[in-house]
């Protein structure tokens, strides 16, 4: 702009209101002067003319004509304006002098010789341009007007003070810097007064925007990036122009890295002391003076590839993807060629191209600790003077830092063998990062580690000291007489669980963690299933809608929840010695509830799941150093051919090792004809290999204290974790459902059969109650609990007609038909009836939805139905008597503990109304997913269904009544005929 001997002098004029003053009659001259075509010119005249603003002042209502202003918010004004003030461009300009302009921005450019030179000619374009303005009608204001020099220092010095130039009849001082179009710019054009001003004011928006990030919880990576861009957008404005003056400025580069280093913490939920090196390179964001630079070549390469051309319009053939990648390649260099060490950064550069590809994979504020050294660890909280020393406060042996956490500390051994079973042996930050970018499964196991591990960390420490202690048998009956409570019962207990992903389960699950929070671990047998993997499934559970009021009264309690991967069904239950011993040492009560409940699985993978994963629980827990007791839960039914069911275990002339054997070697057609002859005694053989488990346990357990618990048919929630609780619409619920949406007309069973309903908190609270309660007698033998409704029995037509009732009050959303159901004894008549008053309609209803273009459903849930009628319907049809006295004997005992109200283990005052209502209220709420604002929606569905169905009935009436009266009329005719009078 100026040469090495000269002087430059810029002024800038202020425009007063400029957009709201310009003269509309000024605009129409200067369309009219360049020629605009005269209909053009007439619609902006109309456009313009005749404009008014009426108010309401003290005086009364006033109306004001407006002359002035272009159009503001649309195209239109910024080319009105642009198309006016072009008169102030055409000014006649001495050699040496500009004008530029930027909508209402102008600028006058001069260069001289000397100071004075330049200032003299510096006033002639100032006063022909603030002639030119007002001509046009405008104003231009010199106390908001700025004049800066710019000079070489070195070779000109510094200019005389007190230099002006005249301005409207005012004089404008010449200064050394100048604000035009958002950037500060000085006479020596370093932009460092730029960044003064500039850093400071965007760093109060990034502060006031930290509100909306905290590091745990709230917004995710996604917005977290979108707060760095828009921080970044404010800063990088105007890069093309001063980047090569910002790399030479050291001062002004730690003030935009001072700024880039808190929005990379915020992306990656860092400590606010982790550096600037590990921050942005845990972000992956490129430090911002690289960016600018970046931006400046991508200027210069498009200017150069369409010269004579505005830059910003097109760009080169692969230009952004070029200037990116240089960056990138700049910034590891830096990295590498750094003097100091940065953990983060370290960690990432063995990763850098798959590390700044990454997609889906956010740092959490846990996890950031791991990779940065900045985190819960005595070695930086010592460091911060937060802490008088760096011993590891949960092992008391070596410095506490990442590397201790992650390698070394005896505490995290059982997460930490987790975590290496995933990803690997080594755990080295650049191992870590290298194993979540593997894969989800990898990145979940990380995750799950630090969240674990710092859970604990950042509140008390835990170890599994409490239960690695040596308990002898005397100890044991000793902490078991002085138990008070169910709770105390608990505490300090190691706990391991099978399926507690199921519907039993994971309601056993929650009633622990909720009631007895000083257990000391709950170790959770899982295994891989429907491509899975462990880690997958037990996220799943633990992040289960059910746990969420435990989570907010006790968040830590999940972190003594720990997975361990295993499968029933192999082996020694497929567990690493590590974990195998592990469990040795630390486990005091079983809980075996995993089994598979499908009633038409083949015999073979029936016994292997239930009899042999029973026998595999078994053989571990004979192995347990300081087992307490043993709980398997069974069913009620595991004995359907006898009519009165005992608290004890019935035996079968079929050995259950010799059933093993047979299906384990495979033998097809041996094993379906033992399965034809278990058939003919047993419904299906969900039901024989219970039998069969129960059988396994009693042959098995010597030296152990078992309890069996036969629960009968479990339903949802009676009151928790939520009254009506329920997971799937499996058998019952499957049946209650389909009656509800009107599907089922007619249900295979005996209405005057007592059926045996079980909620299933009641469940939850006998398994939890048994593993004491069986404690009481030492002499080795199972005990059996029969879990059932004898104390409040009622009849199936009873909880069928209680149920269509609160169908037709509290409607489904999806409602197909209005709700009736009918028991049917017979299975002819059943089926018949099954065709006529739901399969038809069925199918008719699914026409209806094609025709309408919805998804058919009508004939799946149909089929659906049957499915579960025929599972179900000998349970429907028959009636047993179960005797309960162990479960009286506990009721008893339980009564007098502290805590004795947190179980219900008495169903004598069961409201079997209020109880089906809030089972209907479950399906709605927790299968079907529907909002309590489809109610009304609902209720009209039903009324129309019910008029359709009443006119539906009255057509019927009078079609049967014409049968019957053709059908006399034609007999009366025949007897006429054949014996006449």
């Amino acid at each position: 702009m100026v040469s090495r001997k000269g002087v430059a002098l810029a002024v800038s004029l202020d425009i007063v209101n400029a957009f709201n003053t310009m003269p509309w009659d000024r605009i129409v001259t200067a369309l009219e002067h360049f020629e605009v075509p005269s209909y053009l010119v007439r619609l902006i005249r109309v456009y313009l003319d005749d404009r008014w603003v009426c108010y309401t002042s003290k005086a009364g209502e006033e109306k004001r004509s407006v002359e002035r202003g272009v159009p503001q918010g649309s195209m239109l004004g910024p080319i009105l304006w642009n198309v006016a003030y072009d008169e102030v461009l055409r000014c006649p300009l001495p050699p040496g002098a500009a004008i530029v302009c930027y909508a209402d921005d102008t600028l006058i450019l001069v260069e001289g010789r000397g100071w004075h030179e330049t200032l003299r000619i510096g006033g002639i374009p100032t006063a022909c341009a603030t002639h030119a303005v007002n001509e046009l009608g405008l104003r231009v204001s010199p106390a908001n007007s700025e004049a800066t020099w710019f000079f070489d220092r070195k070779r000109r010095g510094t200019p005389p003070p007190g230099l002006c130039i005249n301005m409207a009849g005012e004089t404008v001082r010449v200064g050394s810097q100048m604000k035009y179009l958002g950037l500060t710019i000085d006479s020596q054009w370093t932009f460092e007064p730029h960044f003064d001003s500039l850093i400071p004011k965007v760093s109060a928006a990034a502060n006031a925007l930290c509100g909306l990030l905290p590091n745990i919880g709230r917004a995710g990576d996604a917005v977290r990036r979108l707060y760095e861009g828009v921080v970044r957008s404010r800063v990088m404005y105007g890069a093309p122009v001063w980047a090569d003056d910002l790399m030479a400025s050291r001062r002004s580069i730690l003030l935009l890295r001072r700024l880039h280093r808190v929005t990379a913490i915020r992306i990656i939920r860092g400590y606010r002391t982790v550096s600037h090196a590990s921050a942005s390179t845990l972000a992956a964001s490129p430090p911002w003076e690289l960016r600018a630079l970046a931006l400046k070549k991508r200027y210069t390469r498009r200017r150069e590839w369409h010269p004579g051309e505005d830059p910003t319009e097109q760009a080169a053939p692969n230009d952004t993807g070029t200037a990116e990648e240089d960056t990138w390649n700049l910034w590891r260099s830096q990295l590498i060629n750094g003097r100091s060490e940065h953990r983060g950064a370290d960690a990432v550069l063995p990763n850098w191209e798959a590390w700044r590809s990454r997609h889906g994979l956010p740092l959490t504020f846990r996890m950031t600790q791991v990779l940065t050294g900045h985190g819960v660890y005595g070695e930086f909280l010592k460091r911060i003077r937060r802490e008088t020393t760096d011993i590891c406060h949960h092992c008391g042996e070596g410095r506490d830092t990442a590397q201790h956490t992650l390698e070394l500390c005896p505490a995290w051994e059982l997460p930490r063998y987790t975590l290496r079973h995933v990803i690997g042996e080594t755990l080295t930050p650049s191992a870590i990062v290298e194993a979540m970018l593997r894969g989800s499964q990898e990145y979940e196991a990380v995750r799950l580690f630090c969240e674990r591990i710092f859970g604990l960390k950042e509140g008390k420490p835990c170890d599994f000291s409490t239960m690695n202690t040596k308990l002898n048998e005397n100890e044991i009956n000793e902490k078991l007489r002085n138990v008070n409570s169910i709770e105390g019962f608990y505490a300090g207990t190691g706990i391991l669980m099978t399926g507690a992903t199921g519907f039993v389960g994971k309601g056993h699950l929650e009633k622990l963690i909720r009631t007895c929070s000083h257990i000391a671990a709950i170790f959770i047998l899982i295994r891989p299933k429907c491509n899975q993997m462990i880690e997958q499934r037990f996220e799943k559970l633990i992040y289960d809608p059910i746990f969420d009021s435990v989570r907010a009264q006790n968040p830590t309690i999940f972190d003594k929840i720990h997975l361990v991967k295993g499968d029933v069904t192999l082996s020694d239950l497929g567990l690493l010695q590590k974990d195998r011993d592990m469990l040795i040492e630390n486990v005091n009560i079983v809980f075996h509830v995993a089994a598979t409940i499908n009633f038409h699985l083949p015999l073979d993978m029936v016994v292997n799941a239930n009899v042999k994963g029973t026998a595999n629980i078994i053989k571990l827990c004979k192995e347990l150093k300081h087992v307490i007791s043993v709980v398997y839960v069974s069913t009620a039914y595991s004995n359907p051919n006898l009519s009165d069911i005992e608290e004890k275990v019935y035996t079968t002339n079929l050995d259950p090792s010799l059933v093993i054997d047979i299906c384990d070697r495979q033998d097809k057609e041996l094993i379906n004809l033992l399965e034809e002859r278990i058939l003919k005694t047993y419904p299906n053989t969900y039901t024989f290999t219970k039998n069969l488990a129960e059988q396994t346990i009693s042959n098995n357990s010597k030296g152990l204290t078992v309890a069996i618990v036969r629960p009968s048919i479990i339903c949802c929630s009676l009151k928790e974790p939520y009254p009506g609780w329920l997971v799937s619409f499996a058998g019952q619920s499957g049946i209650f459902m389909n009656i509800g949406n009107g599907i089922a007309k007619v249900l295979l069973g005996k209405a005057d059969v007592i059926s045996d309903v079980v909620p299933i908190d009641y469940v939850v609270d006998v398994i939890m109650c048994a593993a004491w309660h069986v404690t009481l007698h030492i002499d080795n033998r199972v005990k059996v609990y029969n879990c059932t409704s004898s104390a409040r029995p009622i009849k199936l037509g009873e909880i069928i007609d209680i149920f269509v009732e609160c169908s037709r009050q509290i409607p489904m959303k999806n409602t197909l038909w209005y709700p009736s159901c009918t028991v049917v004894a017979n299975k002819y008549v059943y089926d018949a009836l099954n065709i006529l008053l739901s399969v038809l309609p069925a199918f008719a209803v699914d026409i209806f939805l094609r025709l309408q273009g919805s998804k058919p459903m009508a004939m799946n849930m149909s089929k659906f139905y049957n499915k579960l009628v025929t599972a179900t319907g000998y349970f429907n049809s028959n009636e047993w008597s179960f005797k309960r006295d162990n479960i009286a004997d506990m009721i008893n005992k339980v009564k007098t503990f502290e805590d004795g109200n947190l179980v219900k283990l008495d169903l004598r005052d069961m409201d079997w109304k209020k109880y089906l209502a809030n089972y209907l209220a479950g399906i709605k709420i927790f299968v079907l997913k529907e909002d309590s604002q489809s109610i009304n929606t609902a209720a009209q569905r039903l009324s129309i269904f019910y008029w359709i169905r009443q006119i539906t009935k009255g057509f019927g009436i009078i079609i049967l009544f014409l049968i019957i009266s053709v059908t006399i009329l034609l007999c009366t005719d025949y007897f006429n005929v054949m014996f006449p009078a």
